[in-house]
């Protein structure tokens, strides 16, 4: 939205004004140019749209965020992943062990165990009494580099570094998650796949 076009900056007051008198609330010119602007990456209709669906689950006069999430629907719970992504970190280290490359389709995984534990060996090594201890760092650290940003595309390494990488996680996802070394040499292997098949070789 602009609030330099007129016809959104009519449409949103429109939408506003309506909504303001149904809560029995009065606002300055200020706050709503102040909402307006809160909303400003989308398009008008979504958030008119949201408005009014304000009006048949909200109680109050909705805040910027509360719209935001009618427009977008419910984040993920942050934290709900981060605990599911310990429990998993967890069972690889007990299936695999130290010695293994694991890959984890959620890049914020890799991150977060080479930057916050060290290694996977760190991981793998630490006593089942700490289990409790691992997973509270681990979550903590997990939601601050989703938040921050912060990915790791490539394996974590273990003991022996030369073994083949495992991944781990959603096989839709895991692609995401290969370095893109790893990506060349996977197009040169299905290059090669065709070119054998066009010559009759496969």
């Amino acid at each position: 939205m602009n609030w330099q076009n007129k016809q959104e900056r009519a449409q949103f007051l429109a939408a506003f004004t309506a909504l303001s008198e149904m809560h029995g609330k009065a606002f300055s010119d200020n706050m709503k140019k102040f909402y307006f602007s809160c909303f400003e990456k989308y398009d008008i209709a979504v958030v008119v749209e949201a408005m009014r669906k304000s009006t048949m689950s909200l109680k109050f006069f909705p805040k910027p965020v509360e719209l935001v999430e009618l427009i977008e629907g419910p984040k993920e719970d942050v934290t709900v992943t981060a605990e599911l992504w310990a429990d998993r970190v967890l069972e690889a280290a007990s299936k695999h062990g130290r010695n293994a490359n694991p890959q984890f389709s959620d890049p914020v995984v890799n991150a977060v165990i080479k930057n916050r534990f060290g290694s996977w060996g760190a991981v793998c090594n630490s006593p089942i009494k700490d289990r409790i201890w691992f997973e509270k760092k681990f979550v903590k650290s997990y939601v601050e580099y989703a938040e921050r940003g912060i990915e790791l595309h490539e394996p974590v390494k273990g003991l022996r570094g030369t073994t083949q990488p495992i991944m781990i996680g959603e096989g839709g996802q895991a692609l995401q998650a290969i370095s893109s070394g790893n990506q060349n040499r996977l197009k040169g292997l299905v290059s090669n796949l065709a070119a054998q098949k066009a010559v009759g070789n496969v």
